[in-house]
């Protein structure tokens, strides 16, 4: 079976950057500017994908070990997570970095699961499903 590889080919642009700004040691302004967002971009990411998982902010905020309010002061902008819980945050809702900053992504964990489910098909099933996806983008004007 050839490997049909999804979304980077298993390269995690955000890892990537984390570490990169942990060498220099950058802070979370600057962390998010070298990926191309800002902290609104953030702030409405992590609401999306909280609300997706069906959990309350303040559940959300339990469970990381932070204090009741620590997502929504995050989510109003009263507040910005540190480099180490960006990757808590990540790691809740089953994401990874790069997904998360990956904005254009509506749905990061069913688009892995897609890829998962891709790369075992046969040749000849992949070349199917290729054409009934490019049928539908077509079919939405995309």
């Amino acid at each position: 079976m050839v490997e049909k590889g999804c979304r980077g080919d298993g390269l995690d642009f955000g890892k990537l950057v984390y570490q990169l700004a942990c060498l220099f040691r950058l802070d979370f302004y600057d962390y998010v500017h070298i990926l191309g967002s800002d902290e609104k971009d953030f702030a409405d990411r992590l609401s999306k994908l909280r609300m997706q998982k069906g959990v309350s902010a303040r559940d959300m905020s339990l469970s990381i070990g932070q204090n009741p309010g620590y997502i929504n002061n995050i989510e109003t902008g009263k507040a910005l997570p540190s480099m180490t819980n960006i990757f808590y945050i990540c790691s809740y809702l089953n994401v990874t970095p790069m997904d998360f900053f990956d904005f254009d992504a509506a749905r990061p964990r069913d688009m892995d699961m897609i890829c998962n489910a891709l790369n075992k098909l046969t040749d000849s099933q992949f070349d199917n499903i290729k054409e009934i996806i490019g049928e539908l983008a077509r079919l939405n004007g995309r």
